[in-house]
């Protein structure tokens, strides 16, 4: 449990026009479903739950995924 002071991370990948969460297939074959959340959302629910946004970064990779990343602490 994160104590008030806290820090911590959250990584996710950004839901947009193309990448909408849904079943996807591994590397290896197995069917495995993926979650794609909305930077505003989350950013409104950590806010609206006593959280500080110390960091958002948005990383690309070679495909159309962002990847967003937080790093916020309990106040």
């Amino acid at each position: 449990m994160l104590k008030p002071g806290g820090v911590f991370y959250l990584s996710t990948m950004e839901e947009d026009e193309h990448n909408k969460s849904r079943y996807q297939i591994a590397g290896a074959g197995d069917q495995v479903y993926v979650n794609y959340h909305q930077e505003g959302y989350l950013s409104k629910v950590l806010r609206e739950n006593n959280f500080e946004i110390i960091s958002l970064k948005r990383f690309s990779s070679l495909d159309t995924i962002i990847d967003l990343v937080w790093i916020g602490r309990l106040n």
